[in-house]
């Protein structure tokens, strides 16, 4: 997935009071779909909610420039002078004229400066506007919104994005860009949209090949025309319980509340689904004004074990106007243990998605696992490694070995300290085990100290990990690591990710077991087979897990 370098937490820093600072801020915010959505099948906001409009068609009130009234090129490091925009009087979306950004191999981007957007605590706000791209192919169009404090200054943590927008074959060139913006905080005052041209140098972060050629469009443009700002009602739905798991101690109950200036013709609701799509509860929920705005509690006390989705809708006679999800568990009934302790179902924790400590016992214990398998260095730049959240880790860590878990250690990727240190080229990760150990050993034994009586088994790279099964370089990276690990505890035990879809190596790679994922591609009915087959290559199939 593309991540963007763009802003995100914020887009200056705040002791600049001139354009929008020095540099942009990078951010994994991109990353995070809003909860509260909008989307084509809704119905028009409505006249009534129009907050302001861009059209750039301001010769008639007195701008006789080429930059439209309060717009300022954004300055900075890969933002030169020379990459322009300008009015274009020859074309629009639906009318002449609209506003022209030209790139020349640069990014470039503009932002309204204005005071004409101003906000309310009370509402949520969508910028909903129109892309044209013109011979883009390595350069990516976008639209953002944020929140100004009382000086015109972005306030941190507020910009989002809408989509990138790429070349396109489509029959009508322009394309709809939409920017959802939550209630903002306490200080904000107006509404700030900046239009944006980058290359991938700002758009696309992740790892790049080996020698790969920096490509730029060197006459890559866009034309943006009717930008309009949308007031919505503010949302809210929530859940009692840390990290939406409802264990059998808690309160098991949803929040919701919708509140707007103009309640007239609002009608709002909250339906909840099981796994399966299926409604369980349907509840009606009042829209109230700001002075009389309280929370309605839905009762989930009767649910039984599983996982849910609750939907806040709000519509208006001309259709929906704003959505809210929010996933929850339930878990109010003890699902026991089975009589070998459980041994037999286990969970993979997410490297990406992770929740805090104490929700994830609630889960484990929930749901009875009997083994759990735990990433230990992250493989991304951006994602901490266990030992990098050693105090948070601790309880979930000991009270897994109280319970008898069997915890296994995931190598999922190089170290995170060694991805930054690298760069656009970090090092795969059985390139790094197979290479000198000074470079990664310490971060081995920042592990092993305080945590090699925790973990049973150690596993070479995530389950179903292409870029280790089959990778040449697995049996110099499984003897380096063991010798490493063999200076710190006795006999480690190592597994490393296998598939049925390959042919078992032979001679086997010297690792201790093997942890096969299993898709709808392999039939029931050869599964005995296929363990037969590696089994005979001595290597014990240790797990499997069914995707």
């Amino acid at each position: 997935m593309a991540r963007m370098r763009l802003l995100g937490a914020s887009i200056m820093a705040r002791s600049s009071r001139r354009g929008c600072g020095r540099a942009i801020v990078a951010c994994l915010a991109w990353l995070c779909l809003p909860s509260i959505t909008w989307s084509d099948d809704y119905g028009d906001p409505g006249a009534d909610r129009l907050v302001h409009a861009f059209d750039f068609n301001e010769r008639d009130k007195g701008n006789l420039e080429r930059i439209p009234k309060f717009w300022r090129r954004f300055g900075g490091a890969g933002f030169p002078r020379y990459a322009r925009g300008e009015m274009d009087f020859t074309e629009g979306h639906d009318a002449a004229p609209s506003f022209r950004l030209r790139s020349e191999g640069k990014n470039i981007a503009y932002r309204y400066a204005g005071t004409e957007i101003p906000v309310d605590d009370a509402s949520n706000y969508l910028v909903v506007g129109w892309i044209r791209t013109e011979r883009m192919v390595q350069a990516r169009a976008a639209i953002s919104a944020y929140y100004l404090d009382r000086d015109g200054l972005p306030i941190a943590n507020t910009q989002r994005f809408g989509q990138l927008i790429g070349p396109s074959d489509e029959p009508d060139p322009w394309r709809e860009v939409r920017v959802f913006l939550a209630a903002g905080p306490a200080d904000a005052k107006w509404i700030g949209v900046t239009v944006w041209v980058v290359h991938p140098d700002v758009w696309d972060t992740g790892p790049q090949p080996r020698r790969a050629i920096a490509r730029k469009d060197v006459s890559a443009g866009v034309l943006v025309d009717d930008i309009n700002i949308y007031r919505l009602p503010r949302i809210s739905l929530s859940a009692t319980s840390l990290g939406n798991v409802f264990g059998p101690e808690s309160d098991a109950s949803l929040l919701a509340e919708v509140t707007d200036l103009d309640t007239e013709g609002l009608s709002a609701g909250v339906v909840i689904f099981d796994v399966d799509g299926g409604v369980v509860r349907s509840v009606g929920i009042p829209v109230l004004d700001r002075e009389s705005s309280t929370p309605t509690i839905i009762d989930v006390e009767g649910l039984p074990n599983g996982l849910f989705t609750a939907r806040l809708r709000v519509e208006t006679p001309r259709g929906m106007l704003a959505v809210q999800t929010l996933r929850f568990a339930s878990l109010r009934t003890d699902v026991g243990r089975s009589a070998n302790g459980g041994r037999g179902f286990g969970i993979e924790l997410s490297v990406l998605d992770r929740s805090d400590p104490k929700t994830e016992l609630t889960l484990l214990d929930g749901l009875k696992v009997g083994t759990v398998k735990i990433p230990i260095w992250s493989g991304a730049s951006h994602v901490p490694d266990l030992m990098d959240t050693v105090q948070s880790t601790d309880e979930l860590l000991y009270e897994l070995l109280e319970s008898r878990v069997d915890v296994t250690g995931v190598f999922a990727g190089p170290p995170a300290d060694l991805v930054r240190a690298a760069g656009a080229y970090p090092r795969p990760l059985l390139a790094m085990l197979s290479g000198d150990p000074d470079v990664w050993r310490e971060h081995l034994v920042r592990v092993f100290a305080p945590y090699a009586s925790v973990f049973r088994s150690w596993q070479i790279g995530r389950d179903a990990d292409p870029r280790v099964i089959g990778n040449p370089n697995l049996t110099r990276a499984i003897e380096q690591i063991r010798g490493e690990i063999e200076k710190l505890i006795t006999a480690p035990h190592l597994t490393i990710p296998a598939s049925f879809s390959l042919e078992p190596a032979n001679p086997a790679p010297p690792a201790d077991a093997l942890s096969f994922a299993l898709d709808t591609a392999i039939a029931p009915s050869a599964i005995k087979s296929y363990v037969d087959d590696f089994n005979a290559r001595g290597v014990p199939i240790r797990e499997a897990y069914i995707l």
